[in-house]
């Protein structure tokens, strides 16, 4: 290419992008490139165009070659690589570019924020950890760094470290719902907070955003009787394949659509087959994602619901505040959330005597509605790999290999310690821990040396990241003789995930929901003898299962009939419970 082709082809660049004909303006920049690949100018020019054109990797890669030597255009190129990396979680891409941002910019907390944020997202909270300090050091007073601090402890099973920076930032935004929201979660993990404590905290939130409609006018209104379908709606953003999909597909599939009419408003954001699913079976659907929770609220309203249900609580995207506005006549909290919403207008919560014995009841804004058989209905995957033989005997020397696939978040450092208690209590086991962040060497390091200060050698730890499919995530439990449940938060879908492929669970029952599912679920299959109520019990009930094989292996072949013939999958028994549940709540308010 001679000087004349370029610089016609260069004006021409310009003519188009003026034209607003971005497409056809790349792929003259393109051409020109592709002759001329140390012109920094028309990198920089093709980075824009391809941001015009959406191909935002694309456009990343160009402002990286404006940066190959000495140029104008270095910083802004690095600043826009950085910000468009944020924008669209190009988080890979991202991280060479946040560096070379700390450099040019030293005091900067954005600087710090993205390069902590690239790792965080990576699931590298150990890596992201200095980052987001340095950021919050820069900028005390940023209430959304305080949060994201505050997020990072939790990740990593270090809730009492984060929530003292979820406080800083809600007495910096005293105003901003976002910042309590994103705190109360937290609370689940803590093993040495008090459960009132914890009430206090979800109780405090919910009074502040009642406080927002105090007035209650145009709140929902309580019809003279009973229609001939009651209209119950159920708001969530995990209707697609999903934890909480195990359990509402019993709902979805199978209530009594004479008696009952099912709505489901969707604040899914990206769909998958499960969506369409309960799409499918649903009388009626509303894609909700895109809604304000005034909109949601509104269209509640009109759609005549007679009953509402939560299904979210403090995980993940939240509908409280339609809650708070008093949507239907009757209001219901279930399924997602171990604990109260904090709400006096969430009218019930559906539960158990197991998971929720009246003595808790005080721990509650809502009043408690009990299912006797149990409040969960499981429902396992299609194509879920065959229950596997007992894998400690074909183990030389029958070495047991505990296991937990619990998240994260829920594995406290002093329950890894109760763990290598029962590691050193049996001889010879091992443990495999299985849980997204141990992708991260740092993260994986730091559980060893907790396990090798109480004397656990690392030759006896096996960790694991998370695989994406079901199958192979499920087909992992072939290698686990007995699964350990977490503590205080228990699992809920892992337990029963466990028990589907034969691995009984050996949970440790506390004061209040979080901590006593494990218990619900193992006492509706007649496996209370794995239940502890104290650390030493539960190490001993491991000690003593570990010793008997036997015992465990004809357990792990009759699991999965011993759960078919469980409450656990009794549909029937669940959403004849359930929906007498919802016909005394009806009851209940239009006499009072």
């Amino acid at each position: 290419m001679n000087k004349k082709q370029e610089l016609i082809l260069k004006q021409r660049v310009m003519q188009l992008a003026q034209q607003k004909k971005y497409s056809e303006a790349k792929d003259i920049a393109l051409t020109i490139v592709r002759a001329l690949p140390k012109d920094i100018e028309v990198w920089f020019a093709l980075a824009q165009l391809q941001e015009h054109e959406g191909e935002f990797e694309a456009a990343v890669r160009s402002y990286y070659q404006v940066c190959q030597g000495p140029s104008p255009r270095y910083a802004d190129a690095i600043e826009k690589s950085v910000v468009l990396c944020w924008r669209h979680r190009l988080l890979s891409l991202g991280v060479s570019p946040a560096q070379e941002l700390i450099k040019l910019k030293p005091t900067s907390p954005d600087a710090y924020f993205y390069l902590g944020y690239f790792w965080f997202e990576s699931m590298h909270y150990l890596t992201a950890e200095p980052y987001l300090l340095k950021a919050l050091e820069l900028a005390p007073d940023n209430a959304f760094l305080q949060c994201y601090c505050g997020q990072l402890y939790t990740a990593i099973a270090l809730p009492e470290e984060a929530i003292p920076y979820y406080e800083r930032a809600q007495k910096l935004k005293p105003n901003d719902i976002e910042t309590f929201t994103s705190g109360i979660m937290s609370y689940n993990y803590a093993d040495t907070i008090s459960e009132e404590v914890v009430y206090r905290a979800h109780r405090s939130f919910g009074e502040k955003l009642e406080e927002k409609y105090s007035s209650l006018e145009g709140g929902a209104d309580l019809p003279a009787g009973r229609p001939e379908r009651l209209k119950v709606a159920y708001i969530s953003a995990d209707f697609k394949y999903h934890s909480v999909a195990y359990f509402f597909k019993a709902i979805i599939e199978s209530y009594s659509s004479e008696k009952f009419e099912v709505i489901c408003y969707s604040d899914v954001d990206k769909p998958d087959e499960m969506t369409e699913c309960f799409k499918g079976l649903s009388d009626f659907w509303v894609d909700s994602c895109g809604m304000t929770d005034e909109e949601l609220y509104l269209q509640i309203r009109d759609d005549g619901v007679d009953i509402v249900v939560d299904l979210a609580g403090y995980s993940g995207a939240t509908r409280l505040d339609v809650f708070a506005r008093k949507a239907a006549p009757v209001q219901v909290s279930y399924l997602g959330y171990p604990n109260t919403t904090g709400l006096s207008r969430m009218d019930f919560r559906v539960t158990d005597n197991w998971s929720d014995p009246e003595s808790v009841a005080c721990l509650y804004s809502e009043s408690l509605k009990y299912l006797p058989g149990g409040f969960l209905c499981f429902t396992p995957v299609n194509d879920a790999p065959e229950v596997s033989f007992l894998p400690a005997l074909h183990r030389d020397s029958e070495r047991v290999c505990f296991g937990s696939f619990n998240a994260f978040q829920k594995l406290p450092v002093r329950l890894l310690k109760v763990w290598a208690r029962v590691l050193l209590a049996v001889p010879n086991s091992f443990l495999y821990i299985k849980a997204k962040p141990l992708n991260e060497k740092a993260l994986c390091e730091r559980v060893v040396r907790i396990f090798e200060d109480q004397g656990v050698s690392r030759d006896r730890l096996e960790l694991v990241g998370w695989t994406s499919d079901a199958g192979s995530h499920l087909g992992a439990y072939s290698k686990i003789d007995i699964h350990l449940d977490s503590y205080p938060y228990n699992g809920t879908t892992t337990i029963c995930e466990a028990l589907w492929q034969g691995v009984p669970v050996i949970t440790l029952s506390g004061e209040s929901h979080r901590s006593r599912v494990g218990l619900s679920l193992l006492s509706q299959l007649g496996l209370e003898s794995f239940v502890a109520s104290s650390e030493q019990e539960y190490i001993d009930i491991a000690v003593m299962k570990a010793s008997d094989l036997a015992s465990l292996s004809e357990l792990r072949k009759g699991m999965r009939d011993r759960m078919r013939s469980s409450t656990l999958m009794d549909r029937s028994r669940f959403i004849s419970e359930l929906e007498t549940a919802y016909e005394q709540m009806w009851v209940e308010k239009i006499l009072n």
